[in-house]
């Protein structure tokens, strides 16, 4: 009732993303609804290395089996298992969490929280950013490893999609076998980091999240 009744009388929602408009008009139809793009600063986030690790990272916080299953981490860990010859490395879950997972693999790695330094520095070490969450959004996590160059992986589920584009790897099918395919095709890429820097710069600047909101 109280979402229903403040999308309906709320001047204007905005939305980060169409999905997300999607699911408001199924609760109030008649509402003022809007899509606005989350922006964000190309100066803020950059790479500096021209060769990156051979590193597939993941961000999510969640202390309770549903919300791994929702971020994806399940799946992630199940595709370190199946690819012992690269590096996978979590950041975001605390240790309830990494509990609910069971045995680790050697080659997964898990961190608690990082400050937004710390991820930066992450982010430009890291050849590869996986998505796999069930639902989304417009991920921040994705945008922000795109700017650094960080290839980008993910499920064609809500706003990863919309993210990625054309400048990384969408996977239709949610299993381990075209999510190892994806990952063999993209450490053997040398250009598409360029490519997924360059989609979230001229897509989702933050000129033009502040424009909007300086015009409403």
């Amino acid at each position: 009732f109280c979402a229903k009744f403040s999308i309906k009388n709320a001047f204007m929602n905005l939305a980060v993303c169409d999905n997300i408009a999607e699911d408001a008009r199924k609760i109030s139809a008649s509402a003022n609804i809007k899509v606005l793009y989350t922006g964000y600063s190309k100066d803020k986030f950059f790479p500096v290395n021209e060769k990156k690790e051979a590193l597939i990272l993941t961000v999510g916080a969640g202390s309770n089996w549903q919300r791994i299953k929702i971020k994806g981490i399940d799946f992630f860990c199940d595709l370190a298992r199946s690819l012992p010859e690269y590096r996978f490395l979590i950041i975001g879950l605390n240790s309830q969490a990494i509990k609910l997972l069971g045995k680790i693999p050697e080659n997964l790695e898990i961190m608690g929280k990082v400050s937004q330094k710390e991820l930066l520095e992450y982010y430009q070490r890291a050849k590869l950013y996986a998505q796999f969450s069930m639902r989304e959004g417009l991920p921040n996590v994705v945008c922000e490893a795109m700017l650094c160059e960080c290839i980008p992986i993910g499920f064609n589920n809500g706003g990863i999609p919309v993210a990625i584009g054309d400048a990384g790897y969408i996977l239709k099918e949610k299993t381990l076998e075209s999510a190892k395919i994806a990952i063999e095709s993209a450490m053997k890429n040398m250009e598409i980091g360029k490519a997924a820097r360059k989609r979230i710069i001229e897509k989702f600047p933050m000129e033009n999240r502040i424009k909007f909101l300086q015009n409403l």
